[in-house]
């Protein structure tokens, strides 16, 4: 079995460079100084002799720093779209947003009774009668959705974290990791 690896490497910016055939991926990452910055990847079984001008590199703090908020923004988005989705509950769908959380908050924290009626919009805006018992039910399945996501984006920050490395930078796909960490923790 042939282990693929991923290296960064640099080069004067002004030379002209004939790249060697066979290599498994070449990226250009950024001109940083007087220096082009590469990605090559290629099998340990199967190496292929880089020309002479090439130099094995560490990427600067910085760049890797942006590279990763970038995509780390990235997976924040991808949760937050997910965490705001209509819930179903009792077959009714109802909005999980920001607000519609705050006021079944509001009514369950100043009922005096839970027993008692509340009328509800469902999303279709057609009313619905509750009681502060079922949005208690309703925050708990919006607040264990809520924990799998975060729980998740902290895991897919993980991968980031691994993937774009100073003397590595590998591709990294953000929905196949979220849904691998999904999967996970639906395992567990």
């Amino acid at each position: 079995m042939s282990i693929n690896s991923s290296k960064i490497y640099c080069y004067p910016k002004d030379l002209q460079i004939q790249f060697p055939e066979g290599l498994d991926e070449i990226r250009f990452l950024e001109e940083i100084g007087n220096f082009n910055y590469l990605s090559i990847k290629q099998s340990e079984s199967n190496r292929i002799d880089l020309p002479q001008e090439f130099t094995e590199a560490t990427l600067p703090d910085d760049f890797l720093k942006k590279i990763r908020q970038n995509q780390y923004e990235q997976a924040k988005i991808f949760r937050k779209d997910q965490q705001f989705k209509n819930i179903i509950y009792n077959d009714i769908e109802l909005s999980a947003s920001k607000m519609a959380r705050q006021n079944m908050a509001l009514i369950v924290a100043v009922a005096s009774d839970l027993k008692t009626k509340h009328y509800w919009q469902d999303v279709q805006k057609d009313p619905q009668e509750f009681t502060g018992e079922d949005f208690k039910e309703i925050l708990k399945i919006i607040s264990n959705r809520d924990s799998k996501l975060y729980y998740i984006e902290a895991q897919v920050k993980k991968d980031i974290d691994a993937k774009f490395s100073p003397s590595s930078l590998q591709p990294f796909d953000l929905s196949q990791s979220w849904q691998n960490h999904e999967e996970a923790y639906s395992q567990n």
